[in-house]
């Protein structure tokens, strides 16, 4: 529940504009959601320009 805690106070902090907040938010994640994608997308450039997609809608 922490690490939840803290990435809901990055996105909080992402959307007010905090650029250093979102690192730290990829930080923590890109690793799970790149395993995740990596899963369901099999071909791993593929999964790697997904998860690039990701990160930048998320921003």
């Amino acid at each position: 529940m922490r690490e939840e805690n803290e990435c809901i106070r990055l996105v909080k902090l992402t959307l007010a504009g905090n650029h250093e907040a979102y690192g730290e938010l990829y930080e923590k994640t890109v690793a799970d959601v790149y395993r995740t994608v990596r899963f369901l997308i099999r071909d791993a450039a593929d999964a790697e320009d997904l998860v690039q997609e990701i990160y930048i809608h998320a921003y």
